[in-house]
């Protein structure tokens, strides 16, 4: 009698279990991943880049033609004949280690979001932000203009220079922060007011505006924990409503804008806004005070007093720099122009809370 765990055939000493459970890599089917772009090339060689998982490859034009046969899902022993396969299969190990050439049938990885940026300049020098430790006031940039026509994509990196100029100190004896001076109203702002920078959120230029808004809501999330008010430098017009919904939530938005020609509509007394500053408030009339339309503009010190009087009628909840183009005079001007307002809204914020 058998063993019903026996065969009544002897068992086949060439026969490997596993090659019907895994394929060998001649036989596996391959594409080319279609995250992957020629970043540069030189003499010889090419180098290719995984725009997804940020991976680089340097590859011999040969190489690059043999990885270019893969633009279909194929098989490596349906492109290369049989005596050439088994020089290549290093290089076939490290094309599918980067992330070159994927299996189509299985999904790849993926980058973990990235939400924030570094950037070369704090906002007034001020300390990195540190979600363990709120303050109350935390800086972000979006450096976006795909909404308008303007140039404000260095924008943010332009208003954080600037500020270089007002720099955050704190006091040796309480390690509060000192504030500031302002010589328009002769009298300090800010005085104990701890301030923050958490760099800018990470643009992909060409992405969707899907995925910007989802990096948008959680660094605008992650920023106000603690109560802190978040201050977002634009970039265009678009970065207002882009931040109003995670930082309104689901009620109604009320939102307070300074206006290029000066102008600031007041909303209802004691509702929360959302103080939106246009930079283009730094025109060609600026740059030129000896023009008809300079005469008619209000000053800095009007301006000011503006955002003040908003904050003692009603909360500031976030506050926005933006349309700040960046072309000529004006962009200059723009900046030292936002600095002040930035302070100033600040203060008025202080006041309002």
């Amino acid at each position: 009698m058998l063993d019903p765990g026996s065969s009544s055939t002897p068992p086949d000493p060439s026969f490997d279990a596993d090659a019907r459970t895994e394929p060998r890599d001649d036989d596996r089917l391959l594409v080319l991943s279609d995250d992957v772009v020629i970043e540069s090339e030189g003499p010889g060689y090419l180098v290719l880049a995984n725009l997804e998982l940020s991976t680089r490859v340097r590859l011999s034009r040969p190489l690059y033609e043999f990885v270019r046969l893969f633009r279909e899902p194929s098989r490596v022993a349906d492109l290369v004949p049989g005596e050439v396969r088994q020089r290549l299969k290093p290089q076939l190990e490290m094309l599918m280690a980067k992330h070159v050439l994927l299996d189509p049938d299985v999904e790849g990885p993926r980058r973990e979001l990235r939400l924030r940026s570094n950037v070369a300049y704090r906002f007034c020098n001020s300390p990195a932000f540190d979600p363990r430790s709120p303050t109350d006031f935390t800086i972000i940039g979006l450096p976006c203009d795909s909404e308008s026509d303007c140039d404000s994509r260095l924008a943010p990196e332009a208003l954080r220079r600037k500020s270089l100029d007002y720099p955050f100190r704190r006091a040796i004896e309480n390690n509060l922060p000192c504030g500031w001076f302002d010589a328009d109203t002769g009298r300090w702002i800010l005085k104990g007011a701890s301030l923050s920078d958490a760099g800018d959120i990470a643009i992909e230029h060409g992405e969707s505006q899907a995925s910007l808004f989802v990096r948008v809501d959680k660094v605008l999330e992650e920023c106000r924990q603690g109560g802190s008010t978040p201050i977002i430098l634009g970039g265009d017009r678009g970065a207002t409503e882009t931040a109003l919904k995670t930082v309104t939530g689901n009620g109604a938005p009320t939102i307070a804008r300074l206006r290029a020609d000066g102008s600031l509509a007041v909303p209802d007394i004691g509702k929360a806004i959302y103080l939106s500053i246009d930079l283009a408030i730094a025109s060609a009339a600026y740059s030129d005070p000896r023009s008809k339309a300079a005469e008619t503009l209000a000053t800095l010190s009007d301006l000011k007093e503006r955002v003040v009087a908003l904050g003692r009628t009603n909360p500031i909840i976030a506050i926005d720099l933006v349309g700040l183009d960046m072309r000529g005079d004006a962009g200059r001007l723009g900046a030292a122009l936002g600095c002040e307002l930035a302070l100033t809204a600040m203060e008025a914020a202080c006041g309002s809370s």
